[in-house]
């Protein structure tokens, strides 16, 4: 594994302050600098902890990249709500099996990337943790595809019932002078197996 980041390494109270002022979008990278600098003079940082301006620049990509993922997950649940209260019948686990999967897919590439810039490969735990989430949205996959077929096959039956009860009512009515032939109706009750 990588040694830690100088970034990374920083005090807590200072790796905060560096986030903040990455975070606002006010303040370039040798401005930030010059703020750590400012600190190590203060005794706040010691010199040689001082992160360089290429590894300040590496931790605001990083960064930026984590700001972006959660500005994407915000859109992602804003849009979820949205739809929830659109839509409170829809179908949520669904939805919650397309998300994991997407995250899913996000970590794979990430640890392919990970693994074409060093020569170390991905540790044996985390791909026994991704197989496990795979096996499991697999698995989630086939029970909503059950659940869906129940619930097809559920409001089939529904329908034939409220099908075979307005025929019946109609037979009740049936005579010459209303217009419905009784026979009709017997006959279409036999052809869709009601009789």
């Amino acid at each position: 594994m990588g040694r830690k980041s100088k970034v990374s390494a920083l005090p807590a109270p200072v790796l905060e302050e560096v986030d903040r002022l990455l975070g606002s979008g006010r303040y370039t990278l040798d401005q930030i600098c010059a703020h750590l600098r400012a600190l190590s003079t203060q005794g706040d940082i010691a010199p040689e902890a001082l992160p360089s301006r290429s590894a300040l620049g590496r931790h605001a990509k990083n960064y930026a990249e984590v700001a972006r993922q959660m500005r994407q997950t915000q859109e992602v649940a804003a849009a979820w709500r949205r739809d929830l209260l659109a839509n409170p019948e829809g179908d949520v686990g669904q939805l919650l099996i397309q998300m994991l999967e997407t995250q899913t897919f996000g970590a794979m590439v990430q640890m392919a990337e990970a693994a074409g810039q060093s020569d170390e490969a991905p540790a044996a735990d985390e791909l026994e943790l991704l197989s496990r989430v795979v096996k499991n949205a697999a698995q989630a996959d086939t029970l909503n595809a059950k659940r869906f077929l129940t619930l097809r096959a559920e409001a089939k039956r529904e329908a034939a019932e409220e099908f075979k009860r307005r025929l019946d009512e109609l037979a009740a009515q049936a005579g010459p002078g209303n217009g419905i032939d009784l026979r009709t109706l017997e006959e279409a009750q036999r052809m869709l197996g009601f009789r």
